[in-house]
């Protein structure tokens, strides 16, 4: 879970300042939107949430959790992968809004999911 919460947090940070790249900039605030080109930000904003989808899987690969978690996962990152390949596609205000209403939830609903994973799996496991 570390492991996502730091890779969770560049995320969000960035998604959030690339939303308002324009008022940092005018304030000279120097966040890594305002000290890059458009081109160079949208890519690293996308792939940043595409190695979160890949570790995402970990715990699951790990045995750390079960099937509830994969496939609540699953449709998480169904979406968050649509969401930025549509924001690289089209890197629009309401694209990147929209990328970073799934990022602010992402991070707790994985653990919510996981620990719900950990209470559920004993009583799915069972033999009728």
């Amino acid at each position: 879970m570390g492991i996502l919460a730091a890779l969770w947090g560049p995320l969000h940070l960035w998604i959030i300042a690339y939303i308002y790249s324009q008022d940092y900039r005018k304030a000279k605030i120097p966040m890594f939107p305002v000290l890059t080109e458009k081109k160079k930000s949208v890519l690293s904003v996308s792939v940043t949430p595409m190695i979160l989808v890949f570790a995402s899987y970990i715990p699951y690969l790990l045995n750390f959790n079960g099937f509830v978690y994969l496939f609540t996962i699953t449709g998480l990152n169904s979406l968050m992968g649509y969401l930025s390949v549509k924001f690289i596609l089209n890197p629009t205000g309401r694209n990147s809004w929209r990328l970073f209403k799934l990022t602010a939830p992402f991070i707790i609903l994985v653990i919510f999911v996981s620990v719900l994973d950990l209470r559920l799996t004993p009583f799915l496991s069972l033999k009728l």
